[in-house]
């Protein structure tokens, strides 16, 4: 069942996560004035969706994940799908939207979904706390810079996914290392 749940997400999910999100993009950017207010932004926060996604595709190695990785995966595609299209559609819930697809994700870290079967036992929770931090900080930048600093825009959204993407990015290797096969 594992080898059909993996081929099912890597071969399908994926790609139709990556596909929705291209089609989001691509609409907002051929449909829309980029002199209306919130073009620019949602332009760019689906872009760097599309750059996580690309990242991620790429550089998962299948074979090491947990046999119950799909569950976290389910949710986080979904999540990722609904802040597409909502982005799209310029929906009032864009920044709700983005603190999904971060709690989703500070879920499956913490349940340690996505940590590769060899991952090294040695601080097991710090690397999973620092992984759902990363997505907290999100959460937070999302909040803080909608109300406080960038208020009346949408800026908050790109800038807290670019925040995650780049700490995710440089911490996730660390994180997941695999011990050496003997």
């Amino acid at each position: 069942m594992h080898t059909k749940l993996k081929n099912l997400f890597q071969n399908l999910i994926w790609p139709a996560v990556a596909g929705n999100v291209a089609w989001s993009f691509f609409t907002v950017v051929i449909s829309e004035s980029w002199k209306c207010p919130s073009v620019p932004e949602r332009i760019t926060v689906l872009l760097l969706l599309a750059i996580y996604l690309a990242t991620d595709y790429t550089s998962i190695e299948t074979e090491l994940l947990k046999p119950m990785y799909w569950i976290a995966d389910a949710f986080h595609a979904l999540s990722m799908i609904v802040f597409a299209i909502a982005t799209q559609f310029n929906a009032i819930w864009l920044n709700e939207s983005l603190i999904a697809i971060f709690i989703v994700a500070a879920g499956g870290h913490i349940t340690g979904l996505w940590e590769p079967t060899g991952c090294s036992s040695k601080n097991r929770w710090r690397k999973r706390l620092i992984l759902v931090g990363i997505n907290l900080i999100g959460i937070v930048v999302t909040i803080i810079f909608s109300i406080i600093i960038l208020e009346g825009t949408l800026w908050n959204l790109p800038l807290a996914f670019f925040v995650v993407l780049v700490l995710w990015y440089f911490r996730r290797n660390e994180a997941y290392k695999t011990e050496p096969a003997s």
